[in-house]
């Protein structure tokens, strides 16, 4: 759409908006007014036809007052004279007056003379409420009862009869000099005929109409929208007629007679011509201003315009930016031109510097585009790399959130993919926050130099596993990120815990053994100078009981020391083919022995158990130890303690996880009670020698240590289970004779 075209639109809308609001303020401000204006003009109209029927109520009470303060009359109600009828109340009174009623009635209400006359008929009526003898004491027109000094005020208005409405004037009758004492009252009434109205509607020039209530048919609908008499309701029956509705009440105040005006809204009609008038002189106008200015617009706008446009189309066409514009001109079109002249100068220099620059840019262009590719097969290479390497790979931004997991991680910490990803530094490692990690790194993370620490990983299932992690600072797809590698050393950890609870062993045997040896020497000494002395004395000499007491203390020493002797393994083994359930029999009857059926005892083996390449006595020993601390642990009187001997044809095959086993036939030991159990922090130290939690004077702490012994003398392994309140199970594990079928 063109500039012309626009601007034609634009200028039209603002030409009709103009006229739309010019017919609102006419149809809606204007107009409204004249319709007031009618209003009003009809309301005075009634109000003149009112004015003009209250006139003639006041002539009527005026000629009424006439006849009623007079002497004459006053003299006549007191005593009638014929004189006084023929002389005043004749036909002629009527006729010459228009009256249709003359009653004149003394105080209590007798007629003492009346008529009632049609001057249409030309003849005497009949109204019910005008009685010929005497007015009742409620008529609404008697002045007053009695005679009194006082004056009474007149009653005059508007009075309903059968005949019609009937306009009354009632006087009380005074002397000529308005003195009383008033001696009744003159009634004077004038019915409201078609003649009446002709008069009224002449001298108003109103076109009125009246009507009884009584027979007004809309009666309820006039009293409903007139709230009081004398309340004007306006009414537009039609574009040409307005209608004014009032009622006139009786001299009781009651509704008497509808009265309805009629006028012509000459008004109205003059106010829709003048804004007829008025919106085609705007549209007249608008369209004739609207020429006016399209023209001017051509001339000094649009034809400046199009000129510059048709030279923006050549320079699209033809791509000539050396043409210019030549307006000779020095307002802002002029100034536009010269500024486009200008802009176009500006583009050619800019265009000939682009063509220079986009040369070097597609040389660059190529140069990025190897670079992003080699970038891309860089980072392949990384994600494959991270893929398939055998540890835990983790890459997480500088908040700790994971961005890149291998199989590895979430397969030693038992997440899937998704789920590891959804997680952070601080869900796996639960002393990260202590550590202030990872802000902490950044300040010890150097190029190319990664800082390698321990921690432990938690695991989906909420176990812990000592990892080592190994973090690198770098930079991948543009962001930087932490590169850690974490290998799990739970298998180290254990080694390590192996080499040194070996060498600690080794150490303790070593020095162990040493001792034993020139101990046992020194109680060689000591035993047989008390045996020798012993015997060299009497029996009843008091020394001989102190000698027997280091006796009986060297030989515990003495096996303290075979004790000694025997964790060290440095005792001579005198090994042959042993058969254990003959050895567990014999001493699970010495236990028995001991315990005296307090302790239930109960064995069981295979009675083709595997024998074994050991010493008998110690694997007596062996079985010693272990029942004596089973029956230890049971602080009540009554326990059981099982011992069962079965054959393990091939540990792997019967999923007996211990490293320590070779392939082989084994025969199993289990050693297991319902005692107190054992404390886990206590686990790690029950081997060491001399560790105990009983008191020292009932054990010196070297039973386990000794069962390991002879355990690892024999080329076999032993474990044990334990839980607080439940009791202890120890297994031993000798391998068979290889000659074991």
């Amino acid at each position: 759409m063109s500039i012309r075209t626009k601007i034609g639109i634009i200028l039209l809308c603002a030409v009709i908006c103009f006229c739309a609001a010019e017919y609102a303020v006419q149809r809606f401000v204007f107009l409204p007014g004249f319709f007031a204006l009618e209003h009003d003009e009809a309301v005075k109209d009634a109000k003149r036809v009112t004015k003009a029927i209250n006139n003639e109520i006041r002539h009527l009470s005026t000629l009424a007052w006439d006849w009623a303060a007079w002497d004459d009359t006053y003299e006549f109600v007191k005593s009638p004279s014929g004189e006084y009828i023929e002389s005043n109340l004749v036909l002629s009174t009527f006729t010459g007056n228009q009256l249709n009623l003359i009653y004149i009635c003394d105080g209590s209400g007798r007629v003492v003379w009346g008529k009632k006359y049609d001057l249409i008929k030309e003849k005497e009526i009949e109204l019910d409420l005008f009685p010929g003898d005497a007015l009742p004491a409620t008529h609404p027109l008697l002045a007053d009862k009695e005679e009194t000094d006082q004056p009474v005020n007149e009653i005059k208005g508007i009075l309903l009869t059968n005949a019609g409405p009937l306009i009354v004037a009632a006087i009380p009758i005074l002397k000529s000099n308005m003195n009383g004492p008033s001696r009744g009252t003159f009634i004077m009434g004038r019915f409201m005929r078609p003649d009446l109205v002709r008069q009224i509607a002449e001298q108003t020039q109103v076109d009125f109409s009246l009507m009884p209530m009584d027979a007004s048919a809309p009666r309820q609908e006039l009293e409903d929208n007139l709230s009081s008499p004398l309340a004007y309701a306006v009414e537009a029956v039609d574009e040409d007629l307005l209608k004014v509705r009032f009622v006139l009440p009786d001299i009781t105040g009651k509704p008497a007679i509808a009265l309805t005006t009629q006028s012509y809204r000459k008004i109205s009609k003059k106010g829709h011509e003048t804004v007829q008038i008025g919106i085609l002189s705007m549209l007249v106008a608008g369209m004739g201003i609207l020429l006016l200015v399209l023209l001017s617009l051509k001339k000094t706008i649009l034809q400046p315009i199009s000129m510059l446009n048709q030279q923006v189309l050549a320079i699209r066409e033809t791509g000539d930016l050396s043409k210019k514009v030549t307006l000779d001109r020095n307002d802002e079109i002029g100034m536009l031109a010269k500024a486009f002249d200008r802009m176009v100068s500006r583009i050619e220099r800019i265009t000939r510097d682009n063509i220079e620059i986009n040369k070097q840019l597609r040389r660059d262009n190529e140069k990025r585009k190897q670079a992003e590719a080699a970038l891309a097969e860089s980072e392949k290479r990384f994600r494959a790399l991270i893929e398939q390497a055998g540890d835990a790979v983790f890459l997480y931004d500088t908040d700790g959130n994971f961005r890149l997991v291998n199989p590895a991680a979430c397969e030693c910490l038992g997440y899937a993919k998704n789920q590891l990803l959804a997680l952070s530094v601080y869900d796996v490692d639960p002393d990260a926050a202590r550590r202030a990690y990872p802000y902490c790194l950044w300040e010890n993370i150097n190029d190319n130099q990664p800082v390698v620490f321990e921690t432990r990983h938690l695991r989906k299932d909420d176990s812990y596993v000592p990892v080592e992690i190994s973090l690198t600072a770098i930079k991948y797809s543009g962001e930087q990120f932490i590169l850690a590698i974490s290998r799990d050393i739970a298998q180290r950890k254990q080694a390590d815990e192996k080499i040194h609870q070996a060498r600690k062993m080794e150490a303790l045997t070593t020095l162990t053994a040493g001792i034993a040896h020139n101990f046992n020497n020194i109680l060689t000494v000591i035993i047989g100078c008390a045996e020798l002395s012993s015997a060299r004395l009497p029996k009843d000499n008091p020394a001989a009981n102190l000698l027997k007491k280091i006796e009986d203390a060297g030989s515990r020493a003495k096996e303290i020391v075979w004790q000694l002797i025997r964790f060290s393994q440095r005792q001579e083994n005198n090994f042959k083919l042993v058969q254990v359930d003959s050895v567990i029999e014999k001493e699970i009857r010495s236990a028995e022995s001991v315990t005296a059926g307090k302790i239930k005892l109960i064995s069981q083996w295979q009675p083709d158990s595997y024998p074994v390449i050991g010493d008998s006595d110690q694997i007596g020993d062996l079985i010693k130890n272990l029942l004596a601390n089973a029956v230890e642990s049971i602080k009540k009187d009554s326990g059981v303690v099982e011992v069962q001997l079965d054959n393990i044809a091939d540990p792997s095959a019967a999923g007996i996880g211990n490293a320590s086993l070779k392939k082989g036939k084994y025969i199993r030991l289990t050693v297991r009670d319902n005692g107190r159990g054992i404390e886990p922090f206590h686990m790690e130290r029950i081997f060491d020698p001399y560790f105990t939690t009983k008191d020292f004077s009932k054990g010196a702490g070297m039973g386990l240590a000794v069962v390991r012994g002879l355990v690892i003398n024999h080329g076999g392994a032993i474990t044990v289970n334990s839980k607080v309140g439940k009791g202890t199970e120890i297994i031993i594990f000798l391998p068979a004779a290889e000659s074991t079928g």
